[in-house]
């Protein structure tokens, strides 16, 4: 599987129609590129892959302004028990449910952007086989 789509941002592929009916969240920053979706299932929005989701003040924004959508996304692919969690403060607890819906996004929309990859890869390597033979 190439990587030549690394730089390019999702919502260019999500306009190309090539992800299907895969929207961005308006809780997750609209200009995410590919490499930012690897990074974050790769180690999650802490290892410093998606900051926004990290940062007490960024996440207490986006909980106060797009809470009701987060938790709804969290709980349609984990059930209602994914929202708890052992943090302490409220900042924490707005960057675990923040860094949960993100990364959950980012493994839905990696899995599609692969199977985009594997598809172009595919035809064009069929591609090559019937120059090859003409």
């Amino acid at each position: 599987m190439s990587n030549r789509f690394e730089g390019f941002a999702v919502d260019d592929m999500i306009k190309s129609g090539a992800l299907g009916d895969l929207e961005i969240p308006a809780w997750i920053e609209q200009d995410i590129t590919i490499c930012t979706v690897r990074a974050i299932c790769q180690g999650g929005c802490a290892s410093g892959a998606y900051m926004p989701a990290v940062n007490y003040f960024d996440a207490k924004h986006t909980m106060a302004e797009h809470g009701e959508d987060i938790f709804d996304f969290i709980i349609d692919r984990c059930g209602e028990s994914a929202l708890d969690n052992d943090c302490t403060s409220f900042g924490m607890k707005c960057c675990e449910w923040v860094c949960e819906a993100v990364q959950l996004w980012a493994a839905e929309a990696l899995s599609l952007i692969e199977e985009f990859e594997v598809d172009q890869d595919e035809w064009e390597a069929g591609w090559d086989q019937e120059e090859g033979a003409a």
